[in-house]
């Protein structure tokens, strides 16, 4: 089955699911790519207004990681996942105004390969935050056991 074929079903769906969910006042869970920055910012606005408190779990990780994972998932699911770096790389420029429309906390995480998840900033929703991905790349973790310093990390 090709994406595109059943894309506007599965969106559907899911606004569906999102809209039973919201109207029984449920904790919710939801995963979004960052592709469409605005409609993130959207959905996090109605959710507030619908008197949810919204953290936000950013992870981001070298683009060409992403692909690389994305293609090895291919042959195990049949999926076809985004190659497109330059399109991945943007992806996370939904950080900034997502963090800024949050009404709870947030974190961001990189996923590097063949590494433990690291904890590279986290703090209070409404914050204006800029996210430089080259940055945030290059930003080493502290070693497992140590307490991160610098100004990657910000306390709680």
């Amino acid at each position: 089955c090709s994406w595109p074929v059943v894309k506007e079903a599965v969106v559907a769906a899911k606004r569906r699911l999102l809209d039973a969910a919201c109207g029984a006042k449920r904790d919710l869970v939801l995963s979004d790519t960052g592709s469409d920055s605005g409609g993130l910012v959207k959905t996090i606005g109605t959710l507030k207004a619908q008197g949810y408190i919204v953290h936000l779990c950013g992870i981001f990780a070298d683009p060409k990681e992403i692909v690389e994972r994305g293609v090895a998932r291919e042959v195990a699911a049949g999926k076809r996942y985004n190659r497109d770096v330059k399109k991945l790389g943007k992806s996370f420029s939904a950080f900034a105004p997502a963090i800024a429309a949050v009404n709870g906390r947030y974190c961001l995480v990189r996923n590097a390969t063949g590494q433990e998840p690291a904890l590279y900033r986290e703090g209070a929703g409404g914050e204006r935050v800029e996210f430089d991905l080259g940055a945030a790349l290059a930003w080493a973790p502290a070693p497992r056991g140590e307490v991160a310093r610098g100004e990657a990390v910000e306390a709680p």
